[in-house]
């Protein structure tokens, strides 16, 4: 039983370690391009989020309401400042 405690202890510490490292905290933005492929931004459309899932949604949405438009959902990493193109309607 010892054995096993000793085992066991050290491997939650190290497992709880490594899953804090990994959760960063990311935001996600939506960004509006035109015809031409020039970013826009247009009123009363809401584009920041911290939910990749709800972007999404919201992205497809847009969609909908304005089909002459692409939208971009863009991860914005707040720890190393780079941000990265996830999907693109």
């Amino acid at each position: 039983m010892v054995a096993v405690y000793t085992f066991l202890i050290p491997w939650i510490f190290v497992w709880i370690r490594k899953n804090h490292q990994i959760q960063k905290k990311n935001s996600y933005e939506i960004v509006v391009y035109d015809t031409e492929g020039q970013i826009i931004f247009l009123d009363d459309l809401r584009t920041k989020f911290q939910n990749n899932d709800v972007a999404w949604s919201f992205m497809k949405e847009y969609k909908v309401l304005y089909p002459f438009y692409d939208f971009g959902l863009v991860s914005i990493d707040n720890v190393v400042d780079e941000t990265t193109m996830i999907k693109y309607l």
